[in-house]
This record gives C-alpha cells, sequence and structure tokens, in this order.
C-alpha cells in the first residue's frame, strides 16, 4: 500500500506533507471491496445515533478505518459492543447483522505516531493503552483487532499525495506518485520527517 500524503493547512507548517486520511481510508476500502467486503454497510435505524454506517464488513467482522479525531475510538469501539448494560457493546451483544452476519469481530486500523498528521488525531500507540487500559476493567466483549499503519523509518518509499479542493474536502483537484524519505525523529517519540523528492 502505498503512504498517501497531503498537505498540512496547520498555521505554521502549510504545506507540509502529513498523512492523508482521506485517501488511505479510500484505498482501504477500495482493497476489501476487492477481497469481497462490504463497504460502508448502514447502521440499523435503531442505533443511527452511533453514526450512519461502518466502514466494511465481512463473515461477522466489522472494519473501522478509525483515522479522525482520537475520542471517536471510543464511539467505534463502544457501537461494536454496547447494549446498554455494563460490560457489553451494542453491536456484538445485540447480535447486529451486517452483511449477513451477526457481529462477531472488529478491526480497527489506524496510523502509527511516526507520521505527522492533524491536530488530535488518534494513533496506533495511543490506541494500544486505550483499549489496554479498558480491557483491563472488561469493559469489551467483542474481540478487538487493532492495526497499525507503519513505513520504514530512513528509507525513501512510494507515495501518493493529493490535492483537495479546500482544507476538509474530499474533492481530489489532483494525485501523484511520488518518492518519499521517511526520516527518524531525533528522539524515540518523536514524530518522522517526510521529506517529499
Amino acid at each position: 500500500m502505498p503512504l498517501h500524503l497531503k498537505a498540512s493547512s496547520q498555521a505554521g507548517l502549510q504545506g507540509y506533507p502529513i498523512f492523508d486520511p482521506v485517501g488511505t481510508n479510500e484505498y482501504i476500502k477500495t482493497e476489501l471491496v476487492n477481497l469481497g467486503w462490504e463497504p460502508n454497510s448502514p447502521i440499523p435505524k435503531q442505533y443511527n445515533f452511533l453514526g450512519t454506517h461502518i466502514d466494511a464488513g465481512k463473515a461477522g467482522a466489522i472494519v473501522e478505518n478509525q483515522f479522525s479525531n482520537y475520542p471517536f475510538l471510543l464511539n467505534n469501539t463502544i457501537r461494536s459492543d454496547f447494549s446498554g448494560r455494563p460490560r457489553t457493546v451494542l453491536f456484538f451483544n445485540a447480535e447486529t447483522m451486517f452483511s449477513g452476519s451477526a457481529t462477531k469481530l472488529v478491526i480497527i486500523i489506524t496510523k502509527a505516531h511516526m507520521f505527522p498528521a492533524s491536530n488530535s488525531t488518534l494513533y496506533y500507540e495511543q490506541a494500544v493503552n486505550w483499549l489496554t487500559a479498558l480491557a483491563q476493567y472488561n469493559v469489551f466483549d467483542v474481540p478487538i483487532r487493532l492495526v497499525g499503519l507503519f513505513a520504514p523509518q530512513n528509507y525513501t518509499v512510494s507515495v501518493k499525495w493529493t490535492v483537495y479542493q479546500a482544507q476538509r474536502s474530499r474533492t481530489v483537484i489532483a494525485q501523484q506518485n511520488r518518492q518519499c524519505q521517511i526520516i527518524s525523529g531525533t528522539r524515540p517519540d518523536s514524530r518522522c520527517v517526510l521529506n517529499l523528492l
């Protein structure tokens, strides 16, 4: 999978390459569809206060691409597992049907901390900490698989550089295949520097 990047619009960082959640989300959905997953499965009407759809579903598994603000991690996990009682979660315990099967597994995909990204967006290491802490209190009954997106550091990799119509737009103006150096940060907990070539 190519690393998807876009220009930052954050004050003081305008134009610098950052992780592109829209492009990454669309790429993952397209690949899942090619593997027989159903994209954008609607959430049943009685639960639509939790959102309009899940990202993808197949054979009892739900995939949620979690590239937005970190509080949405709890929405995506709780809605997959909450039924109004402590220690349970809605879609799993209610045996909610997506793609013709009851919910049996939740897969959450998110980016690693190594990537520069928009402020307050979730990263993998943060999700590990949250889910581990919640698991100690038996908050979830549903099995959850957390997937982190990483890239090799101090290497040049292929990237998909996308220009959007506006800051929060999904309308693509231009897209290029480019190369990018991923340079390690100065400390172990630093984000990498992305140098477009």
